[in-house]
Parts: C-alpha cells; sequence; structure tokens
C-alpha cells in the first residue's frame, strides 16, 4: 500500500487530470488525518475515504466524476489491508453506495474497475450469514454480470473478482454459498446465448477457464454436454475457448470424471476431431486429448487400454502433415499415451506370448507395427517426431524393449548414418534411451561394436557407439563389463603395442584411444550395479587396484567408478521414497543398498592403502578427486581400521617432518609432492572419522608445524586445527589443550606466512568458537591481527578476516570474562574485563583509530563498518553517536586510504542506521564528504553516490538545507539524472527492467570480494539508481573504446616474406614467430622513419640539421622511387582490379571486378590467407555485357533510342543444356556473362 502511495503522490504534477486528482486526494486525505493526530494507518485511510464518499453521495449538486473515481480508487487500495471484522460491519453501509454508484457510472471504465476492486474486499471478508441475505447475493450477481461485459478492462477485473471470492469460501464451509448462482448463470448464457450472442458466450467461458477448479462435481456433465455442443458450431474462437475450458478441468476434477462418462467423453471429442491441416484447431485438440487420456488412465488403467489403440492410430497419420506445430503437438500427444496408455499389465502379457491374441497383447504389437512404419518414407518430414516417439516407448518399456523393439535399433542406425544433423541428434536420443532402458547388453547384442575386425563388410565397425554408452550407461550389469569390456581392452592394448613397435604411431594411437574410450564406460557401469554381490570379488577388487597402479592414465576412471559404487548406494539408503517405488526404478531397495555397501567395506581398508599410495605419487594438481574418493571409503570404513591406518600415516609423518625440505612454489603443484606433505594431507582428511586419542596425536605433530619455515607445512598445519575444531567427534582435542593451544598460535603469529594467512584466520574463528567465558584474552590477543588482515592482497584472506570480527563479536556478546592479566603486554596487575559487544566495538576495536599508520587506521574504520552493519541493534545508541563524531574527523583527512575508508563507512552508517537516529549528523556527513566532491575521481564518484542515498532516504528538499551554495550545482545535476531516469523508466519500462537486472547481476559477480552477503550489497552494490550524469559520460567515453576492443575477438596478422611464394604452413612450430597481435607493417614502418630520423645530425637541444648538398642528393637519389611509386598508384586506381583498405586494413575490390590472383600486400590478416589457401579456383573468362543500359544516377538499367530494349529472354537453368554443346552461359550475378558449357546464344 504505502510503494502505491509512494508513487501516487508523485504524480502531483502530472499532465494526466485523472493521476493528477488522485494524488490532490490522496494528499488531501492525509492532511486531514494529520489535522486529526491520527497515525497514517489503513484504517485512518479508511475512516476518512469513506466519510468523504458518503458526504460526496448525499451531497445534492456533488462535484463531479473525478473526485469520485479519485476516491474509489484509493478505497480499493486500502481495502485490502482493513481487517475482516471492520468490513462485515460495514457492509450494510457501504453495499448499497457502491451498487448505486456502479449503475449511475456504468460508462465510466475506471470507476467501475474501482467499485469492482471494493466489492471484491467486502465480500471476501464476508460470513456465512450474510452470504445468506440478499444484498451480499444481489452484488455477487452484478459481478457476475461485469464479467461478461463487452469492455475488455471492466471485463478481465470482475472476473478476477469472481474468481478470488469463490476461492475464499466463509469457513468453516469448503465449498462458497455462491457456486449455485454461478454454475447457473453460467450454464444458462450457454445454452441461451449459443447463437444469438457469440461474444458472451466467449467471454462466459473465459469465466469458466478461470473458475474450472471450483466448479461442483455434480456439474461436470451437464457442462461438458454443453462444451461439446459448442464445438459444433463454426466459430474456432470458441471452440478454442472450451478446449481450454476442458483443458482446466481435467486438471482439477480427475476424479470428478469417475461417474460421468469420461471415456465417452474422450470418444466424444475423437468423433469432432479438426481437419488436419487445421493449424488453428487441431494443436489445441490433440492437448486435450493427451490430458483427457491421461486422467481417464489414473482413474480406470486397465479400461484405457481399450480406446489406446484407436486413438494412437487415428492420431499418428497427423505427422504426415507438413507443420512444425501440428508435428509438434502430435508428438507430444502420441508420447502421453503411450506413457500413461501402456501399463505393466500390458507389457508383461505381450512379453508371455502364446497364439492367443488379447486386447492388451494385440494392443501394444499394433502400436510397435504403427511406429515402425513411421520410418517409411510417407512421414520422412516427420522422422525426428518417429524418433521421439520409438525414444517414450524405450522408456515406457525399459528391460522389456529388448524382446519387443529389438529390430528397430537397426532402423534407427541405418537412418543415424545416413541422415543430416538434425536426424543424428535425434537418433543419438533414441539410442541413448535404448541403451538406458535396454541395457548395453541386450544393446551391443543388436548393434556389436565390431572394434578389432572393423574393415569386414559383415561386421561393421561402430567405435562411434562408445560416447553414447558412456553417457547412457547406468544400473545394469557389472559383470558384463568385465566378461567383455576388460579382455577386450586388453586385446586393443596388445593391437597398439603392436604397432608402436611397427611404429605405425597414427594407428597405434587409435587403438589406445578407444581402450581409454573404453575403461570410460566403468563409471556407468557402476552406477547401481544390479549384481555386485555376485561380481565383486577379491579378484575383481584386485583387477581394479592393479589398473590404478599400472596405469595412471585410467586412474580417475577407476577411482570415480569406485566412488560410484558408495556413493549410489548410500543414496539409495538415505532416500525418501519406499521400497515399491526404487524396485519400480532401480531394480534395487534398501536392503540390497544396505548390503552392497556392507560388501565394499570389507575391502575398503585395502581401498585406502591403494588410495593412500596412488596420491602420494600424483603431483598436488591433479589429486583432488583421490582426496574425495578417500573421503567417501572412510564413511563405510570401520573405526578399528581407520585408527590403525591413521597410526601408520602418522608415523610416516614423523619420519618425513625429521628429514624435510621445503619445496620451491613453481614446483609445488606440477611435481609429485614430497611425504612430509602427502601424509599430512591424509591425515587432515581422516580427521572427522579419528578418536580422541588419535586426535591428540595429531595436535602434538601440527601445532609443533605452526613455527614452521615451510609455508605448505604451516598452511596445512593451520587447516588440521581447524577441521579439528569443526568436527564434533574430535573437537574436545582443542578444549583440552585451550591454554596451550592460545599460547602456541600467538607465539606463531609474527612468523605466520601469506600463504597461511586464510587458514590461519579460519583456525581462530573456528577456535574462538569454542573458547570458555571464564577466560576470553585471547580475543584481545589476536584482534590486531584480525584489523590489519582485512587488508590483505589476498581476497579469501580479507573474507576470513571479516568473518572472525563477526565471530568475535558474537563471543563477545555471549558474555564472560576477559582476564586482563593473561594479555600479552598489559600490567599483570590489570582488573579482569566484563564481555560484551559494546566492549568489543567501542574500546577494543576503536582503539585502532588511535594507530600511527594509515594502514592500520583504514583497516580499523573497515572493521568498524562491518561490525556497525552486523551488530547496528545490539550497541548502545549514545556511543554511536560519539563514534559517528569520531569518524567526521578522518573524512577531512589528507590521506587517500583513510578517506577512501572513511567514505565506505559513512555510506554504511547511511544506509543502515534509522532515519531519525541520523538527523542530528546530516550536516557533519554531508560538509565532510563534499570535501572530497573536487577531489581525486573515485572520490568524486564516492561522494555522488552517498549523496544520492542521502536523497533517497531524506529527500531532496531536507539534503539542500545541508549543502553549500558552492555545492549546489552537483546536487541539481544529481536531481536532473534522477528525473532522466524516471522518464526513460515510463518510455520502456519492461526493456529498463531487463537492463537493470543484467546490470545488476554483472556488477554482482564483478564484485566477488564478500560476495553474497548483505554487507557487500551495502558497500560494493549497486551503488548509482540513475543514469550516468554527463561528466560521468565523458569519462567513460574515453574507457569505452578500450572495454570494446577487449571484448572482440582479436586479430592477429602473419608477416609473409616477399621472396617466398609458398603459403606459411600453420601447423610448423616455428610459424608462431610471424604471428602478431597487431600490423607489423606499421611497425615496420615505424622503425624505418625512425632510422631516417636518426640519419640528421642534431643540435644540442636536440633540433635537426639539414644540408644542402645532403637535401639535393636525397631529392636526386629518390626522384626515381617517387616517379616509380606514383606510376604504380595511377596505374592501380585505373586498373581493372583496383581496390581499396577499408577498417583494420581489409582489401575492397572495385565493384563488379575481382582477381584471385592478385598480390594484396605482405601482411594479411590470418582469416584471409586461410580462405586464400583452402582452393585454387579455376579461372573463368567473364563477358561483361549491357554496360550501355546501365543507369548513371540510379541501381538497374534504362531504355536507350534507337535501341532494343535491355532484356533477354533465356532458359536459366541447366536442364536445358544439351549434351556435348559448347558455348556461353547468361549468369545473373551482376550483369555478367561467364563462359561455360551450355548452348550457344545469339543475342
Amino acid at each position: 500500500m504505502e510503494e502505491q502511495f509512494e508513487r501516487i503522490r508523485h504524480q502531483v504534477d502530472s499532465k494526466l487530470d485523472n493521476q493528477k486528482q488522485i494524488a490532490v486526494t490522496l494528499i488531501a486525505v492525509e492532511e486531514t488525518i494529520r489535522d486529526q493526530n491520527s497515525p497514517l494507518i489503513p484504517t485512518a485511510y479508511f475512516a476518512v475515504l469513506l466519510t468523504t464518499l458518503e458526504e460526496h453521495c448525499n451531497s445534492p449538486t456533488g462535484s463531479g466524476n473525478e473526485i469520485h473515481g479519485a476516491i474509489l480508487y484509493l478505497l480499493n487500495i486500502i481495502l485490502p489491508n482493513i481487517s475482516p471484522t471492520i468490513l462485515l460491519g460495514k457492509f450494510s453501509q457501504i453495499m448499497p453506495i457502491l451498487l448505486q454508484d456502479l449503475e449511475s457510472n456504468k460508462d465510466d471504465s475506471a470507476i467501475v474497475r474501482s467499485i469492482t476492486g471494493c466489492m471484491e474486499s467486502f465480500l471476501i471478508a464476508q460470513d456465512r450469514n450474510t452470504w445468506n441475505q440478499l444484498l451480499a447475493k444481489k452484488v455477487f450477481q452484478a459481478l457476475l454480470i461485469l464479467s461478461v461485459d463487452q469492455r475488455p478492462k471492466p471485463r478481465k477485473r470482475a472476473q478476477d473478482a469472481v474468481r478470488k471470492i469463490l476461492n475464499c469460501p466463509p469457513p468453516p464451509m469448503v465449498k462458497h454459498p455462491v457456486i449455485g448462482i454461478t454454475t447457473e448463470f453460467c450454464q444458462r448464457i450457454l445454452n441461451e446465448c449459443s447463437r444469438s450472442d457469440r461474444q458472451s458466450v466467449h467471454h462466459t467461458l473465459t469465466l469458466l477457464k478461470a473458475i474450472a477448479g471450483k466448479w461442483p462435481v455434480q456439474n461436470l456433465g451437464q457442462l461438458s454436454e454443453l462444451l461439446l455442443k459448442l464445438q459444433k458450431s463454426n466459430d474456432a474462437l470458441i471452440t478454442i475457448a472450451t478446449y481450454q475450458v476442458f483443458d482446466e478441468l481435467f486438471q482439477y476434477h480427475r476424479n470428478g470424471f469417475e461417474n460421468y462418462g469420461l471415456e465417452e467423453l474422450l470418444k466424444s471429442h475423437a468423433e469432432l476431431m479438426p481437419n488436419i491441416q487445421d493449424t488453428q484447431l487441431l494443436p489445441h485438440w490433440l492437448t486435450i486429448i493427451a490430458k483427457g487420456f491421461k486422467a481417464y488412465a489414473e482413474i480406470n488403467s486397465d479400461k484405457c487400454v481399450g480406446i489406446l489403440h484407436g486413438f494412437f492410430k487415428a492420431i499418428f497419420p497427423v505427422l504426415e502433415v507438413d507443420n512444425s506445430d501440428i508435428r509438434v503437438a502430435t508428438t507430444n500427444c502420441l508420447v502421453e499415451l503411450i506413457a500413461h496408455g501402456i501399463t505393466d499389465d500390458v507389457i508383461q502379457e505381450t512379453l508371455r506370448g502364446g497364439q492367443t491374441e488379447s486386447e492388451k497383447k494385440q494392443c501394444l504389437n499394433e502400436i510397435i507395427l504403427i511406429v515402425k512404419n513411421g520410418f517409411n518414407f510417407r512421414y520422412h518430414t516427420s522422422w525426428s517426431s518417429v524418433l521421439k516417439i520409438l525414444e517414450s516407448l524405450f522408456q515406457r518399456l525399459k528391460r522389456s524393449s529388448q524382446k519387443l523393439l529389438g529390430n528397430l535399433l537397426i532402423i534407427v542406425e541405418d537412418m543415424r548414418m545416413n541422415s543430416d544433423s538434425v536426424l543424428k541428434d535425434a537418433a543419438d536420443k533414441t539410442l541413448g534411451a535404448a541403451i538406458t532402458n535396454m541395457g548395453p547388453q541386450a544393446f551391443l547384442n543388436v548393434l556389436p561394436l565390431n572394434l578389432e575386425n572393423p574393415n569386414d563388410n559383415q561386421n561393421i565397425g561402430r567405435a562411434w557407439l562408445l560416447p553414447l554408452l558412456k553417457d547412457h550407461v547406468t544400473n545394469t550389469e557389472l559383470g558384463y563389463f568385465i566378461r567383455e569390456f576388460v579382455p577386450l581392452s586388453e586385446r586393443l592394448a596388445q593391437k597398439s603395442l603392436h604397432f608402436q613397435n611397427q611404429s605405425r604411431m597414427i594407428e597405434a594411437k587409435i587403438y589406445e584411444t578407444l581402450v581409454q574410450q573404453l575403461w570410460a564406460l566403468l563409471p556407468g557401469f557402476c552406477d547401481l550395479p544390479l549384481d555386485l554381490p555376485h561380481v565383486f570379488t577379491n579378484v575383481t577388487a584386485e583387477m581394479f587396484s592393479n589398473v590404478m597402479y599400472q596405469k595412471p592414465e585410467l586412474r580417475p576412471i577407476i577411482v570415480l567408478a569406485l566412488e560410484n559404487l558408495v556413493k549410489k548406494n548410500r543414496a539409495i539408503m538415505e532416500s525418501n521414497e519406499d521400497n515399491n517405488q526404487l524396485m519400480k526404478k532401480y531394480d534395487l531397495d534398501k536392503t540390497s543398498a544396505e548390503k552392497n555397501l556392507q560388501i565394499l567395506a570389507k575391502y575398503s581398508t585395502n581401498y585406502l592403502a591403494v588410495f593412500f599410495n596412488v596420491f602420494s605419487q600424483t603431483p598436488t594438481a591433479y589429486s583432488a578427486y583421490i582426496l574425495n574418493a578417500m573421503k567417501v571409503y572412510l564413511t563405510i570404513t570401520p573405526v578399528k581400521d581407520i585408527s590403525i591406518t591413521f597410526d601408520k600415516v602418522l608415523n610416516l609423518l614423523k619420519q618425513s617432518l625429521s628429514n624435510h625440505t621445503p619445496q620451491s612454489n613453481e614446483r609445488a603443484t606440477s611435481a609429485i609432492p614430497s611425504t612430509s606433505y602427502t601424509m599430512l594431507d591424509l591425515s587432515i582428511v581422516m580427521v572427522p572419522y579419528l578418536e580422541i586419542e588419535s586426535g591428540n596425536k595429531l595436535y602434538e605433530i601440527i601445532t609443533a608445524l605452526l613455527c614452521n619455515e615451510d609455508p605448505t607445512l604451516q598452511k596445512k598445519a593451520y587447516k588440521a586445527l581447524s577441521i579439528i575444531a569443526e568436527n564434533d567427534n574430535i573437537k574436545a582435542v582443542i578444549i583440552q589443550n585451550i591454554d596451550d593451544l592460545q599460547n602456541k598460535l600467538i607465539e606463531s603469529a609474527m612468523v605466520s606466512t601469506p600463504a597461511a594467512k586464510k587458514n590461519r584466520l579460519l583456525a581462530l574463528m573456528n577456535i574462538i568458537k569454542l573458547l570458555p567465558r571464564t577466560d576470553l584474552h585471547m580475543i584481545p590477543d589476536v584482534l590486531s591481527e584480525a584489523i590489519l588482515s582485512t587488508k590483505e592482497i589476498s581476497e579469501k584472506a580479507r573474507i576470513a578476516a571479516y568473518e572472525l570480527l563477526i565471530t568475535m563479536g558474537n563471543k563477545m556478546k555471549e558474555g564472560g570474562t576477559i582476564i586482563m592479566s593473561n594479555v600479552a603486554e598489559t600490567d599483570p596487575t590489570a582488573q579482569d574485563v566484563d564481555a560484551s559487544i559494546n566492549e568489543f566495538v567501542f574500546k577494543m576495536v576503536v582503539a585502532g583509530l588511535a594507530a600511527n599508520t594509515p594502514h592500520m587506521i583504514s583497516a580499523t574504520i573497515a572493521s568498524l563498518s562491518r561490525l556497525l552493519f552486523e551488530f547496528k541493534f545490539d550497541i548502545d545508541q549514545s556511543l554511536l553517536h560519539q563514534l559517528l563524531d569520531t569518524i567526521d574527523n578522518f573524512v577531512k583527512c589528507t590521506n587517500r586510504e583513510i578517506v577512501k575508508a572513511t567514505l565506505g563507512f559513512v555510506k554504511v552508517v547511511i544506509i543502515s542506521l534509522d532515519v531519525d537516529f541520523l538527523v542530528p549528523h546530516l550536516p557533519q556527513i554531508i560538509l565532510g564528504i563534499l570535501t572530497w566532491s573536487n577531489g581525486h575521481r573515485s572520490f568524486k564518484f564516492k561522494v555522488r553516490h552517498i549523496l544520492e542515498r542521502l536523497i533517497q532516504r531524506f529527500g531532496y528538499e531536507t539534503i539542500e538545507k545541508h549543502v553549500p551554495e558552492s555545492d549546489r550545482k552537483l546536487l541539481s545535476n544529481i536531481r536532473k539524472k534522477k528525473n532522466r531516469a524516471k522518464h526513460r523508466k515510463k518510455m520502456d519500462l519492461d526493456s529498463n527492467d531487463e537492463k537493470q537486472d543484467k546490470e545488476s547481476t554483472t556488477k554482482h559477480k564483478s564484485k566477488s570480494f564478500m560476495s553474497n552477503s548483505s554487507f557487500e550489497d551495502v558497500l560494493y552494490g549497486s551503488e548509482s539508481d540513475f543514469e550516468v550524469s554527463d561528466q560521468e559520460e565523458e569519462i567513460f567515453a574515453k574507457i569505452k573504446p578500450s572495454n570494446i576492443r577487449s571484448k572482440k575477438a582479436s586479430v592477429s596478422w602473419i608477416d609473409e616474406d616477399e621472396d617466398e611464394d609458398e603459403p606459411i604452413d600453420l601447423l610448423d612450430k616455428s610459424c608462431i614467430s610471424k604471428v602478431f597481435g597487431s600490423n607489423p607493417l606499421i611497425r615496420k614502418t615505424s622503425k624505418h622513419n625512425a632510422s631516417l630520423f636518426n640519419e640528421f645530425n642534431k643540435t644540442k637541444d636536440g633540433r635537426i640539421i639539414v644540408d644542402e648538398s645532403d637535401d639535393e642528393s636525397l631529392l636526386q637519389g629518390s626522384d626515381a622511387d617517387m616517379n616509380e611509386a606514383e606510376n604504380n598508384y595511377s596505374a592501380a586506381q585505373r586498373s581493372s582490379v583496383s581496390f581499396t583498405r577499408g577498417q583494420r586494413s581489409k582489401v575492397k575490390f572495385n565493384k563488379g571486378q575481382k582477381d584471385d590472383d592478385m598480390d594484396l600486400d605482405i601482411i594479411e590478416p590470418i582469416d584471409a590467407i586461410a580462405k586464400r589457401n583452402k582452393k585454387n579456383k579455376s579461372k573463368r573468362n567473364v563477358i561483361t555485357v549491357g554496360r550501355e543500359y546501365k543507369a548513371e544516377k540510379a541501381e538497374g538499367d534504362v531504355k536507350r533510342k534507337g535501341k532494343p530494349d535491355p532484356y533477354a529472354y533465356v532458359p536459366l537453368t541447366s536442364m536445358y543444356r544439351k549434351k556435348g554443346q559448347k558455348g556461353i552461359k547468361i549468369s545473373l550475378t551482376k550483369g555478367k556473362v561467364k563462359k561455360r558449357r551450355a548452348r550457344k546464344l545469339n543475342l
């Protein structure tokens, strides 16, 4: 409501009289409320407007429809916010007035809409007793009459009101008392006006569509008969409207049609099928058949088979129509029929076979035959649709499709191999559905890969199936992969090795790639395998381990497959679906998944050992997937085994640390890591699964590493501490050693490396959460470090620093005691301090403002900004006033670093704090920031943005009072910009919204610092809500070209030697030396000019000395060159192959003239050279005719006196050419006659 009123208030100066009148009325109503010393609440608005409406209606003269319409408009906005009790009491008083107004102003569309909204709000608030009164029914009948009004806006508003009223029955009723009146009204219009008043019928159907969900079930039969009767009319719009009503009825009343002959209704629809060429009606009819059949299948799945075959047989031929909309609708309809009409009983009965042909068996066989016939040529335009229908059949029949649809796979394969790209994509989807549902074994029995003898005519190689198998194999037999693909990969590997020995590297690489593609299928076979208990034996487990050791290139595939075995079965166990649903989807239930996990747990310890060994041999940059697999297998490993394994890792860690040598940063990610790094990473991974005893052992090691000189060890040690503090199972280790840990963390602060800063801050954050409330002295000890870390170069470190400050604030907010004698560099006799948020912000953090360095002061101000935003409702307001006065002194500081942080603090204050709180500080805030309004460019933008925010919150007039005269121009510019932005928004609201969404998305993406936080939105979000000012446009105009250049694709150039006739081989590695990012000809010219400049003698001050003799010799020596250049230039301009250069040195030939063999220049773009070297086209002799007919000042030809008309009637295609004849053939391009083999023409 307040947003609407705010928009209306700004329309007081509108040029439209109706908008202006509403704004004036609203301002008058608010002044009346203020005069009565009442708050501006909905009830006060309602009382004043109601009194004004009654006075205006009782006035003998009245004040005009404008004021009356404004009152009703405002009343329509107010009523939804009024208590239902008040509306219930005022119903009998207001309704007669509204009915009278509706009758007297029925020609005013705006007033009618306002009255409709008021009636809606009143009727929704009435109880059951009121609806039994005649007045309520009379008002509702008035809305029903308006719902079929000829004017669109009042009609739509009334239909919306009727819908909302029927959706809100008075409690405790489920159905609304006036639903009977609505039913009778609609049926009467459909009966009586079906021929005389088609518009009313159409409007009634629109109303029925809106209220279909509330239509009485007992009236469904009558309504269906009326709708079917209307479909027989010749009015296409009414027919479409009936389809839309049926669509809503099928959606809301699926069970309601059970007693009203849904089967007969569908058959009646089938009899009224539109013409297959009717692009307007047929898609809607197909949609209704699909939804109606779905509803019927849900009601009675057994009987739906009886009509499935008839519908499918009648609809499938529609695919012959050459219209994309009809084909899409037909495809979707047939897919729905397959998905809901073919039941499990139909599939099972068809699979049983036998000589008896039951209705179900015959139905499915007929559907498959119809789909098979869809691949005949008569459906060639719809083959992609037929493939989609076949795909839905595979999805519905699932594993039964291997017997019923196997023969169709050969047709799909032939179509894929001999079709265009569109059909290839559709065929791939169909084949993928077949792989998923049939299973790879049944699929490959029909379409074998034949990778070993692909040249045999009878065994066509199908290596192209491997990517499809990789993407679609799931929930199948793992044993098939072990039996078939593992031996096949070994044989192909032997072939690859054989070709390598023969130096046939291409064939060797092909077979090596095939081996990798075969093993890439393993993760799919490990996705919920059906035979895991029988297949995953010691032999299988050992085979996977050996492959990881022996073939490093296959390690990611094997690790992912083993990870899938655990993750997918665990997902089944944690699923919310019951066992019946799981069995239907995956042929597995929770019990089977639990057994699978128990089998895998037997091998988890061994696999962890394999993972550890492989991890130690893998570079850090490529080992993340192994760590993920370790985490997964640790979840199923027994705790005792984890402890034993951890002890071994810990012993290796101790041994490696004794003789550890740090690795350089350059080799840290690409080389195999040292044992210390590896063992420490393994220890960190195992932390969440350790016992307390093992945790204590790890604690002793990592705390000793906090002061280590190796940055990597430091970083990992802090990471381990953070993880220990986060996990509930082992954080007791931190609590037990909290005093010792605090001392070690404080001691290690000075030796902490920048690389470990982020992890150190995160560790401090998690440890502070565990501090006992009896002693919080660690907070002041590390506070300075946290504040300074907000200025770190690393973005992640800055984010962690702010999070650490918030954690400290929350800990202090909880209360407790700070033992000051334990704080470093503090008097031992200092008294203890009670912890509070005020103590933390206004004493501990604010103390940083007294620092000696600008770096610390700016960091403190930035920290205060974050804390103020987070705890603005918890801190003392009086102390906050003092803080604002203190920060104001830093605005006028001369240090830019401090000023930048201060302006950010001011912006946070303006947006976060209450308006009334900020009013006393407005003068000092405005005068302070205006100090930098003419300063550095970035500061000038910040000042402008802050002023815009101030104007938004306090209003232009309030801010203008505190702005000095010298800065009023800036304020005026902001106001103009705001008005300009509002005008643009009115002109193109929709497109402007899309642009603002894109711009805001871009800004948030570009500002990743502290992303996804409301504080970041305040400090770094959309700073300007208006259009760019004129001064900013000048600045952006200078920056714009560089931005545009960066967005466009870069152009590369090749420097070719003049003496070389051969084109450059771009596959040669040496060609990179001849590729430039800019035109090298310009650089050569500049160097040549520089060398000429250096040949002259110069004075001491750098001026050039030119001797006359030198000048003459220079001129004489260059005469020949100049003459030659002039002659060449003239010849080029007169030549028939003349050209000019456009932007980026692109050659533009003179119109109608071109020579492919001319030498354009030494330098050409790469694209031009690539096109020139593609193919040498044969020359064609071109004879230009008809030039004498060309117009001098226009396009085309003109008639000449004494000459024949410029027309030539000749055959334009090659079908008229006789075999063996030679001559000239007319070409239609640019008036040229090209010499080709064709019939001779005598013109």
